[in-house]
């Protein structure tokens, strides 16, 4: 999800900054009249991805420190 969510965070900063230095993505030319809009809605989405990640991750870890392992009778330890 982190790759995704960097891709598209990049595209849409780069769909909105690209054409203040007179460059464009390739393949924009279809949301040409989307713009500025589609540029921060993928990267809101990217954002999220990469924020949702984050939580799990998060949430995973606590649950895994939490409740340590049992362990079974005859091992050392």
């Amino acid at each position: 999800m982190v790759r995704i969510g960097g891709i598209l965070v990049f595209l849409g900063v780069g769909s909105l900054l690209l054409p203040y230095i007179g460059l464009e993505i390739r393949g924009q030319e279809a949301v040409e009249g989307a713009q500025p809009w589609l540029g921060i809605v993928l990267a809101l989405v990217g954002a999220g991805l990469i924020a949702a990640n984050a939580l799990v991750a998060r949430r995973k870890a606590a649950t895994t420190s939490a409740a340590p392992a049992p362990q079974s009778p005859g091992q050392p330890g």
